[in-house]
């Protein structure tokens, strides 16, 4: 750790050794919990799981982890019960890849190093005309998305979004957000986009856990007995009239040479998946590389 004062937010802040990345700032209180632990094996570790793995699966867990890291980077989760404006909670979403991990909002300045932004860097950060950006900006404070600290400081409201461990109840509504993936859809299009865009985050509670297929039963396993949902039932969900367009406009999606979206066809029907380096709900190893994989898979010419 090294001494970074920052107003009444901390006096220290985390810093990864290996890559130098600021991961948060901490408070006295935090300081001194730290110091007197600082003997003391935590016992309690299993309180907290991240992605609700058996402790008897150590070996897969880290492998998964490893899987994560190769294919998707750095992630967040996003707790998705409150559906807001299509525009607005994509942009909402793309703010969130700059957030540490005290849920803080940090936008690369000179020389590499990160620092806190306030209202004025919003406008750097979300690249849209000074209408677009005094609208969206207004959006997510009113709702409470975003608030403000007594310095000014921009911070994503917890409720919504958290970078690092989680509580198992927070597993259950939440969800992976990868940030590269979300930074190039964000980049790679226009405003008047992000209202489709937004998709991804109105399907989230559609997402099975498995397989990353959009269905009406997200939690069941067995491929078999997944009700997948049709493409004119998810344009209906984004607010689609016209199917055909829904679909070709989904299947031009790509990230990093990637398929954004997959369609393929089983007996059962035809099943729509969202690329997992997007978001992912699972915790198999062996089920991440496998989607990773189709989503790269490449029309013949």
């Amino acid at each position: 750790m090294r001494n970074k004062e920052i107003g009444n937010l901390s006096d220290y802040i985390i810093v990864n050794t290996k890559t130098g990345e600021d991961l948060g700032y901490l408070s006295r209180k935090e300081i001194k919990h730290i110091d007197a632990c600082r003997e003391v094996k935590i016992k309690e570790e299993s309180k907290i799981n991240d992605f609700n793995f058996d402790s008897n699966l150590v070996k897969d867990k880290d492998e998964f982890f490893e899987l994560i890291d190769l294919y998707c980077g750095n992630f967040y989760f996003s707790f998705y019960k409150k559906i807001l404006k299509l525009e607005y909670i994509f942009r909402f979403i793309y703010i969130c890849t700059y957030m540490n991990y005290k849920n803080y909002i940090e936008f690369g300045a000179a020389k590499g190093e990160n620092r806190l932004t306030k209202k004025k860097d919003l406008f750097e950060i979300l690249g849209l005309s000074s209408k677009e950006t005094y609208n969206t900006i207004n959006y997510l404070f009113d709702k409470g998305l975003l608030i403000e600290d007594n310095d000014g400081n921009i911070k994503v409201n917890i409720k919504f979004c958290k970078k690092g461990k989680i509580t198992k109840n927070q597993a259950k509504v939440g969800i992976r957000m990868f940030e590269e993936s979300i930074r190039e859809l964000y980049k790679k299009s226009k405003a008047r986009e992000h209202n489709r865009l937004a998709l991804f985050v109105k399907l989230i509670p559609y997402v099975n856990l498995k397989y990353n297929v959009i269905c009406s039963n997200p939690e069941e396993e067995n491929i078999e007995k997944i009700n997948p949902l049709t493409i004119k039932a998810i344009a209906d969900i984004a607010g689609y009239k016209n199917s055909n367009r829904f679909k070709k406009e989904l299947l031009d999606l790509t990230i990093n040479d990637s398929l954004a979206i997959v369609i393929t066809e089983t007996k059962n029907g035809k099943f729509v998946h969202v690329n997992p380096t997007v978001y992912y709900k699972g915790t198999n190893a062996d089920d991440l590389k496998y989607l990773v994989n189709v989503c790269k898979l490449k029309r013949k010419k």
